[in-house]
């Protein structure tokens, strides 16, 4: 209870009043280790001898060398691995089968992790293959988005025809290059985005998508032939001012000027086209009232996974509780709330962004609260933060950290640029 004191191999502890407690204590290194709690208050003294499980040492057996009755294909290696020639592959599934961003390739410009995630490809994008290599406990391949360009993808992102069912370090695929050529540009105003059509022939172009505070850059590779671009909407729009082209070898730039900063896009593959779909920020009805109207999605973060805190209280269960006042709060403000759970039963981490997407909300709010790992010292490192993916959310998590800070009144952490999964979809901030 929390009128207890308590000591663990005799250093005091606090005591929380619901008699929680966390310490801070270094490792026994004796030979037979272990933590030894006492507790007591005026009445009464109770202990508890807790050993310590010191982990097996780790299984360094080399199973490639063992002799066995089954082949086992040679791993691929930590150094680059070459492959000759000219080999041209399909990233992901069949584009037939897609016809949204709900999947996509990631492509990062080293291998391995801790690698910026910095291009989404279609399925069935056709790139060419120029090494593999294994890093991080994954494996890697290395692609041509074009002559002037290479990223890494994981081996596992290939088209089950393009890999070797008996070699890690052979591909399948075509020897000749597509040829991608690009139509002629048009724009399709709606009431809520802006499309801007770009026909092409062959499969879908490998690109690559940049924000700055008033445009977006659209960048296509390996295009053999595009018509130069220069052109505004018509009649005139209060938010898309115009959009122009600049040819640059094998590839083509487009830039999407706006007039207020960005607020969401989509890029989209379908029927021979890519729609670059811009989404105009929510009109505001009420001033007083400013978030009557919207759709806001709540993620309480995790189960599955999440973080178990020294209590014993799960990071899932916390979360979700935070995340049903916050409908709560929000609903009372007008907000259309959308729920990515109501209940402790796990939702797949990929789907949360889809579940936001496919109700054309016009915020996307994640919950969490994490843990440090072993070896940091939680009464020193804590704090409030907020993460972004992408720039045109760094006005809600700037917004959010400062909202955080006044209410918790907690260390400030920040709001921090960092790759997780459900900050990637491109649709709102």
């Amino acid at each position: 209870t929390g009128d207890a004191a308590l000591s663990i191999n005799g250093v005091p502890v606090p005591v929380w009043p619901n008699g929680a407690f966390m310490g801070w204590l270094p490792v026994p290194r004796d030979n037979a280790p272990r933590y030894d709690l006492l507790a007591a208050n005026k009445t009464e003294k109770a202990r508890l001898v807790l050993p310590i499980k010191i982990p097996p040492a780790p299984d360094t057996t080399n199973r490639q060398k063992l002799v066995g009755d089954t082949l086992q294909p040679v791993p691929l290696p930590d150094t680059l691995v070459p492959v000759p020639g000219n080999v041209f592959v399909t990233l992901g599934a069949p584009a037939s089968t897609v016809n949204d961003t709900d999947r996509v390739t990631i492509a990062r410009p080293a291998p391995g992790n801790g690698q910026e995630y910095k291009w989404f490809l279609f399925p069935g994008t056709v790139v060419k293959i120029t090494g593999a290599q294994k890093a991080s406990g994954d494996e890697f391949v290395r692609i041509e988005l074009d002559s002037g360009q290479v990223a890494w993808v994981l081996r596992s992102e290939l088209q089950a025809q393009n890999i070797s069912p008996d070699s890690l370090r052979r591909f399948i695929g075509d020897s000749v290059a597509p040829i991608r050529r690009v139509g002629a540009v048009s724009l399709e105003p709606g009431p809520d985005w802006i499309d801007v059509v770009i026909p092409t022939t062959g499969p879908p172009p490998p690109y690559l998508v940049e924000e700055t505070d008033r445009s977006i850059s659209l960048l296509l590779y390996g295009v053999t032939e595009a018509p130069v671009v220069s052109m505004m909407p018509q009649p005139t729009d209060p938010y898309f001012n115009s959009v122009s082209s600049t040819p640059e070898l094998t590839r083509v730039r487009y830039a999407i000027n706006l007039n207020r900063a960005p607020y969401g896009y989509l890029a989209l593959w379908q029927n021979g086209k890519l729609t670059f779909r811009v989404r105009r920020p929510p009109r505001i009805a009420d001033a007083a009232s400013p978030l009557r109207g919207l759709t806001i999605t709540v993620d309480p973060g995790h189960p599955p996974a999440g973080a178990t805190g020294p209590t014993g209280f799960y990071e899932g269960d916390g979360v979700l509780q935070v995340g049903l006042r916050v409908r709560d709060l929000l609903t009372q403000r007008g907000v259309n709330v959308v729920m990515t759970r109501t209940t402790p039963d796990p939702v797949d981490l990929g789907l949360r962004a889809i579940v936001s997407r496919r109700a054309n909300a016009h915020a996307f709010v994640s919950i969490h609260l994490n843990a440090f790992p072993d070896g940091v010292n939680p009464f020193v490192n804590n704090g409030s933060l907020t993460l972004y993916f992408w720039p045109h959310s760094i006005p809600l998590a700037v917004a959010t950290q400062a909202a955080l800070l006044a209410e918790l009144g907690l260390r400030d952490n920040g709001a921090k640029y960092q790759n997780i999964a459900v900050a990637r979809g491109t649709w709102m901030p």
